[in-house]
């Protein structure tokens, strides 16, 4: 699921794209502008990662819509854009990292220190 919507959101940029030229989102600064076209990429290499490779995927996921709902939440309080952007859109993507959050820390190898095969037989144990 969470793949599927990376790659819907990478499509939409992608489409932002092809509507409006490359930097297409004129009332936002630069920086910002080019942020969100990159999203096309990071957007894309997030949906392959989570599909082919979860556990890469999922942190670097969590990475991905931080700064994206640190972005938007920032730009929208300074510049008071929430109407461009919508409010239930940054309700949407913080909820999607909230998600993406509790599916990383859920999973069974988040936060786990392994041990490795030496010392799960006991290798240097001392009597």
């Amino acid at each position: 699921m969470a793949a599927l919507c990376f790659a819907v959101a990478g499509l939409r940029h992608g489409l932002d794209v092809l509507r409006g030229g490359w930097l297409p989102y004129h009332f936002a600064p630069l920086s910002i502008n080019a942020f969100w076209t990159s999203l096309v990429l990071w957007d894309a290499v997030a949906a392959a990662l989570l599909w082919r490779w979860p556990r890469l995927g999922l942190p670097f996921g969590v990475g991905v819509m931080l700064v994206d709902v640190g972005v938007n939440g920032w730009l929208a309080g300074q510049q008071g854009i929430v109407g461009q952007l919508g409010v239930w859109t940054l309700v949407a993507q913080a909820a999607f990292l909230g998600l993406l959050v509790g599916l990383w820390a859920a999973s069974p190898h988040a936060l786990t220190t392994k041990k490795s095969p030496r010392a799960e037989a006991g290798a240097g144990n001392e009597g």
